[in-house]
């Protein structure tokens, strides 16, 4: 008789996963940021510096704590499927607090969760995806970035800013206390993006403009 074949198992998700604490040391390695928790000194400190730690598909866990941080373009993304995203989450829900976050050109496929957003009255929006620092060259958006569980407030410009990607996710955001008095067109969410999903978020307080605009 013909033998069955066998079939070939589907390869499971490889990645690495590295921590940043407050006790941490931007000296350490990256191999040494590969020990969770109870070894919080050998963690790298700065979310930054944990960032350039990481490749396409990795885990960042950020332990609790204020990182007085805006952290540009330094998340790599993802591998570009659900199971290989680009993860960047607080261990503890709203227990770490950051000034800002930029994801730019083509930082795909990423997880942001759990992060308190406190922009501390800079000129920035809280979470911005958008192109580059000099905004808008018509060409790479991030796109499947999902943004979820986080508090981001005291902006000046939107609290969350959503340029023209696709397939984007905002997703039990708390959104708060932020200003368009500068000349954007919300204090709250601003979306530009096509096919991407807004729900169950919070939207208060949102200064000068519309809560939400989706233009």
């Amino acid at each position: 008789p013909t033998p069955t074949p066998i079939p070939t198992p589907t390869p499971t998700p490889t990645f690495t996963t590295y921590y940043v604490s407050i006790a941490g040391n931007d000296a350490n390695s990256c191999a040494t940021a590969q020990v969770p928790g109870a070894s919080a000194k050998r963690n790298i400190l700065g979310v930054n510096g944990g960032a350039a730690c990481m490749a396409s598909g990795d885990h960042l866990i950020v332990q609790a704590g204020v990182y007085p941080e805006y952290v540009q373009n330094v998340i790599p993304p993802g591998g570009g499927t659900d199971a290989t995203r680009t993860v960047f989450k607080c261990e503890t829900y709203l227990a770490c607090t950051l000034r800002g976050v930029h994801l730019m050109n083509d930082d795909d496929w990423i997880d942001m969760e759990n992060f308190t957003i406190n922009s501390l009255f800079l000129y920035v929006h809280g979470i911005t995806l958008i192109s580059s620092p000099a905004c808008c060259d018509g060409s790479l958006y991030p796109s499947h970035v999902r943004i979820r569980y986080n508090e981001v407030y005291n902006t000046v410009g939107e609290v969350i800013y959503d340029g023209n990607g696709e397939f984007n996710e905002f997703a039990y955001n708390k959104m708060h206390d932020g200003d368009d008095s500068q000349g954007g067109a919300a204090g709250g969410f601003y979306g530009l993006a096509r096919n991407s999903y807004f729900h169950h978020n919070e939207v208060y307080r949102a200064g000068a403009g519309n809560s939400i605009n989706t233009s």
